[in-house]
């Protein structure tokens, strides 16, 4: 999420009459790109199917995960989240003229060190 979001604040900013490129620098860390987000409609799922999704990221406390109501309180935050993804997925993206620099984890086990994408 937080890699989407900074292309298009770092958009918004080149955009601007007073940016100054050359002082632009753009980090990225444990991101995908937006096209691993087509057709998956994350979105979609049934609370516990999407329950069992979020799981899968090993992020969530264990009390979390066994609190069923304050899990689904947070539910339609997670589902607005991939909802943002999944839309960002069709986006045409536009390259950007700044520094990029990515940060990627050797043990990621969402996005593997042998995973390959076109940064954008």
């Amino acid at each position: 999420m937080g890699g989407v979001v900074v292309y298009c604040v770092a958009q918004k900013i080149l955009q601007s009459e007073d940016s100054d490129v050359e002082n632009i620098q753009l980090v990225l860390a444990s991101c995908n790109p937006p096209n691993n987000f087509k057709d998956r409609n994350y979105s979609e799922l049934f609370d516990d199917d999407l329950i069992d999704h979020l799981i899968l990221y090993n992020d969530i406390p264990e009390e979390l995960i066994h609190d069923r109501s304050l899990i689904e309180y947070f539910l339609p935050v997670f589902r607005a989240d991939f909802t943002v993804l999944e839309s960002a997925s069709n986006e045409q993206w536009t390259p950007l003229s700044v520094s990029t620099h990515v940060l990627w984890g050797e043990d990621d086990p969402i996005v593997p060190l042998n995973f390959r994408c076109t940064v954008v």
